[in-house]
């Protein structure tokens, strides 16, 4: 709660009046005029590789306008949206703000800000040092003859003995990135933000996975701000017992509904806005260019009214698929994997493990099933489970097989994608909330471009109106099987060679 207290804190302290009566009163701030004209980046949206809805993004992004929301659902490019709108600020020396809630998330724009790394490159400075990508962007960095030194914070003071001197790097740096932790944590922009905003721009990533508190703070940190995230993904994680006391948040601000850590500033703007008709600071991104059209479709009438459109599919990215076909010992196998198939559910027969939440003959089919992938040459593959006892048993059963897949929880995979996603959903006995979240199936099945196997019990799944949907769907091949018969078929298929 400290770091919640401290934004509070900041939120309340801060000068910015324009975001306050954002946050209190949904009144969207105006600016004196549009930063700089809008003509110009225009005319680098197809270098830019920008579709409509992004072109559109980007000029709202440089209006006059104080605030934009921007929904980006599954492979819409929301980070391609949010490297345009900071490229074409940092270069013509504003300065801007990155967070969001997770390293992910700030490693992807990190990704996007540093291209090629060219020397003329837009430069940044990360908060923080949790990036698993650290070493690899370092390595960039300085084949590119650049010292990775100066775009991390943490290592500043190696450059920088006389602290004027780092603080004038910090202050002056056009683009700062960080998870919103680090960033309410840093005592020079808490410091700064007592005069007015620090920052020309703020822009907010993963916003519906942040509690309003640590959002409201962040936005009074610009001169405009930037909400971008999808309210049908994941959502703030907290407790539901908590007392918006234990915060010291002034009563005035939990009557009109700020400082809840259940529900996102993302939703409450968005929802206020739409109900008040003033919609022009909500953008819509509505083409995904990640998922094969079936997933695509089912996720666009499953959760966005059908407005989601798929661009190109992501199928003919792993044509060794069609391989599957082709093994003299699959039967079940066959059909599972072949590019036909991009939605499978596996009715998997078995009983519950002896841990919670475990579920052993799933995690022995998901293994069987990356090892059948990793034979045809298909090696993106990932593996996502809601519970954590069921993370550890799919990768000791993984590390068995010696087969390379990535496995984690739902949430460790938000952003995410995978040629291939397996999904083990573990419950025999009842439905939990946890498993009946719709926002998390719709997590689950996206992150895959090409096809998607979920493994469950279907007596247990088809209490959830989201996964049946997914079960019954006209284009998802159902199987009950075991891993034994999976087992069998591939040796059948060793024996043949």
């Amino acid at each position: 709660l400290d770091t919640l207290r401290h934004a509070l804190h900041i939120f309340l302290k801060s000068p910015n009046a324009a975001m306050k009566a954002l946050v209190l009163e949904g009144r969207i701030p105006r600016q004196q005029g549009a930063l700089f004209p809008a003509s110009s980046e225009l005319a680098l949206a197809p270098e830019r590789r920008l579709n409509a809805e992004q072109r559109g993004a980007l000029l709202r992004a440089l209006d006059e306008t104080g605030f934009l929301s921007i929904t980006g659902p599954p492979g819409t490019g929301k980070t391609l949206t949010i490297h345009a709108i900071v490229d074409a600020y940092a270069r013509r020396n504003a300065r801007v703000l990155v967070a969001a809630l997770t390293n992910n998330a700030i490693d992807n724009v990190i990704e996007r800000l540093l291209g090629d790394a060219a020397p003329d490159a837009v430069e940044f400075v990360r908060l923080g040092a949790g990036s698993r990508m650290r070493d690899a962007f370092a390595e960039q960095l300085t084949e590119a003859g650049r010292d990775p030194r100066l775009f991390f914070a943490r290592q500043l003071g190696e450059v920088y003995s006389d602290p004027a001197d780092l603080r004038a790097r910090l202050d002056t740096v056009p683009v700062t990135v960080g998870t919103a932790h680090s960033v309410i944590r840093a005592p020079w922009i808490a410091e700064r933000a007592l005069d007015g905003p620090p920052f020309d721009l703020v822009v907010v990533d993963e916003a519906t996975q942040l509690p309003e508190p640590l959002a409201a703070a962040l936005l009074t940190l610009g001169k405009k701000a930037i909400l971008v995230g999808d309210e049908r993904q994941l959502g703030p994680i907290s407790v539901s017992s908590f007392d918006p006391e234990l915060l010291g948040m002034p009563e005035s601000l939990r009557d009109i509904g700020v400082g809840g850590l259940n529900r996102s500033l993302f939703e409450r703007l968005n929802a206020l806005l739409r109900g008040s008709g003033d919609e022009q600071g909500l953008v819509f991104l509505s083409r995904q260019y990640r998922m094969h059209p079936v997933i695509g479709e089912w996720a666009s009438t499953q959760f966005y009214d059908g407005r989601l459109e798929t661009a190109e599919s992501g199928a003919d990215r792993i044509p060794d698929l069609r391989k599957a076909a082709k093994r003299p010992g699959w039967d079940v196998l066959a059909r599972v994997l072949g590019p036909d198939t991009p939605l499978v559910f596996l009715d998997v027969a078995g009983s519950a493990g002896d841990l919670p939440n475990t579920c052993s003959e799933e995690a022995r089919l998901a293994a069987l099933i990356a090892q059948a992938l990793h034979e045809l040459g298909v090696d993106d593959v990932g593996c996502i489970t809601p519970y954590r006892n069921q993370q550890a048993l799919l990768r000791r059963e993984l590390a068995r097989a010696s087969v390379p897949c990535e496995c984690g929880t739902v949430d460790a995979f938000q952003g995410r994608e995978k040629a291939v996603m397996l999904v083990s959903t573990v419950r025999r006995d009842k439905l939990t909330d946890f498993l009946a979240d719709a926002r998390r199936l719709n997590v689950s099945v996206t992150r895959a471009r090409a096809k998607c196997i979920i493994m469950g019990a279907r007596a247990v799944l088809h209490d959830s109106p989201a996964m049946s949907s997914l079960v019954n769907h006209p284009a998802c091949l159902r199987e009950r099987v075991d891993a034994d018969t999976i087992a069998a078929e591939m040796a059948a298929d060793a024996a043949s060679v």
